[in-house]
C-alpha cells in the first residue's frame, strides 16, 4: 500500500511541475479527477471482460468432474461467475457436509482452475490495454522550454528581454 501511495505523490507531483501555483490547486483536482474516473473505468472493463471469461471456461472445468450432476454443474458455475469467485469459498467451507457430498473437493478444484484461467487471460487483456496507454502516453508532446534569464535593456528603462541561457 505504501508503494502505491509513493508512486500517487510522485505522479501529481509530475502533473504539477508545469503549472503555476496559483494553478495547483486546479491543476491537482483535474489530476485526482482523471485518476479516479480511469480506475473506475478499469474496474468496470476488467470486471466486463472476467465474466464473459468465466461463463466460457467455468463449464469446461466444472463438466468434468465425477459425480457432479449436470444441472448442479450449471449452477456452480453460474453462483460463480455472478459471484465472481466468492461461491468456491462457500462451497469449500460446506465441504463434504454440502449437498454436493463426497464431489465438493474436486468441484471446489475445478472451480479454482477455471477462475484461474479466466482470470489469467483477463489479465493478458489488461496488460494490453496498459500497453495501449503506455504507446498513447510516449506520443504526448514535451510542453518543457529551454530555461531563461532576464536582462535589463540599456536602450528602454525598465524594458526586459527574455535570453535563453543555453548561449544562443
Amino acid at each position: 500500500m505504501r508503494s502505491a501511495r509513493g508512486a500517487s505523490a510522485q505522479l501529481t507531483g509530475t502533473a504539477l511541475a508545469e503549472l503555476r501555483v496559483e494553478q495547483s490547486g486546479q491543476g491537482s483536482a483535474v489530476q485526482s479527477t482523471a485518476r479516479q474516473v480511469g480506475s473506475t473505468l478499469g474496474a468496470a472493463v476488467i470486471g466486463g471482460l472476467l465474466s464473459p471469461q468465466l461463463a466460457h471456461t467455468l463449464p469446461d472445468h466444472v463438466d468434468s468432474v465425477p459425480g457432479v450432476p449436470p444441472q448442479a454443474a450449471s449452477q456452480l458455475v453460474e453462483a460463480t461467475r455472478r459471484s465472481a469467485g466468492s461461491a468456491i469459498d462457500t462451497l469449500r467451507a460446506q465441504g463434504t457436509d454440502g449437498p454436493l457430498g463426497a464431489a465438493a473437493p474436486a468441484a471446489v478444484s475445478a472451480l479454482d482452475d477455471g477462475f484461474a484461467e479466466a482470470t489469467r487471460t483477463t489479465l493478458f487483456a489488461a496488460s494490453g490495454f496498459q500497453a495501449l496507454g503506455l504507446l498513447a502516453a510516449l506520443r504526448i508532446p514535451g510542453t518543457r522550454t529551454a530555461p531563461t534569464r532576464e536582462v535589463r535593456g540599456s536602450a528602454t528603462k525598465g524594458a526586459q528581454d527574455t535570453v535563453p541561457t543555453d548561449g544562443r
